[in-house]
């Protein structure tokens, strides 16, 4: 889930989540729709570092 690119999905809500962004190795925000997407969508950016950023191999 940690190297997905953010997908905001198809719906129009506009809710601000995290995402692990593999290139960089960090978290960051995106716009996500509400509905469908992908794994890499987080609630907070705690959940996203616990989730990919603190357990990538250098």
């Amino acid at each position: 889930m940690c190297v997905l690119e953010p997908d905001p999905g198809m719906c129009l809500a506009r809710m601000l989540k995290w995402y692990f962004d593999s290139k960089t190795k960090t978290c960051d925000t995106f716009i996500y729709g509400g509905c469908k997407g992908n794994g890499n969508n987080f609630e907070t950016k705690k959940q996203c570092q616990d989730l990919c950023a603190r357990n990538r191999p250098p």
